[in-house]
């Protein structure tokens, strides 16, 4: 498989097997089938696109280096989209979970993720908003799949996100945990805070990138690949 970095840091965002702020090992798969808000600067983590500078690696040189180097149980699998390569995914989940780990895959919502659950994974699963330019790939057949293991993640960044968001949430069931998370570098926190008072979603979550706010000074560079 293709491994743009491997290493050990909290989690920032929601996270299936523990919650924002947990430590876990992040396993970066190389490579990205999409390309959020092309017109408006781009994903934070671009670095992850160019499979030709990731290191070609197999499942058990990948379980060595987690397993020798790290001492956590958790282990977040992210990208890129690591469902791109979805036969290494299912491969490394299965061992990784055979080992005790408890594994959470953050996917982009335009790959199909029953693979992922039957690997033993719980699933953190972008829903892309208008603003990303990407909504028109989004599988709403995920929305469906996701149990309460599982969380669906709406970025927002203006109010045309938030609505949309809503409108998903209410016309397909999911038994997924629900996260909005205001886009990094906007003003939207508060008041994505008072919609969500407001329409009464008393058990959404609003999540920041927790790793941007103490690491400021790298979250300005994340499109260089600093990983916090």
């Amino acid at each position: 498989m293709k491994i743009t970095s491997i290493f050990y840091s909290i989690d920032g965002e929601v996270n299936s097997t523990g919650g924002a702020g947990v430590l876990t090992t992040f396993i970066r798969f190389a490579g990205c089938n999409l390309r959020c808000w092309k017109s408006t600067g781009g994903c934070d983590t671009t670095y992850s696109y160019d499979v030709s500078k990731a290191t070609e690696m197999t499942v058990k040189e990948v379980l060595i280096e987690v397993v020798k180097n790290f001492p956590c149980q958790r282990v977040t699998i992210t990208g890129g989209e690591p469902g791109t390569q979805m036969e290494a995914l299912v491969e490394l989940t299965k061992a990784l979970t055979d080992l005790g780990y408890r594994v959470s895959i953050e996917t982009n919502g335009s790959i199909d993720v029953i693979p992922m659950k039957e690997a033993g994974a719980s699933i953190v699963m972008d829903y892309k908003s208008p603003s990303t330019e990407m909504e028109s790939l989004m599988k709403l057949s995920n929305v469906i799949e996701l149990d309460g293991e599982d969380w669906i993640k709406f970025v927002i960044a203006d109010e045309k996100d938030y609505l949309n968001a809503v409108k998903i949430i209410g016309a397909c069931e999911t038994e997924a945990r629900i996260a909005f998370s205001p886009k990094y570098g906007t003003d939207m926190a508060k008041q994505v805070v008072e919609w969500i008072k407001r329409d009464k979603l008393v058990e959404a979550v609003v999540q920041l990138q927790l790793h941007k706010v103490i690491w400021p000074e790298k979250a300005m560079s994340a499109k260089t690949g600093d990983e916090v």
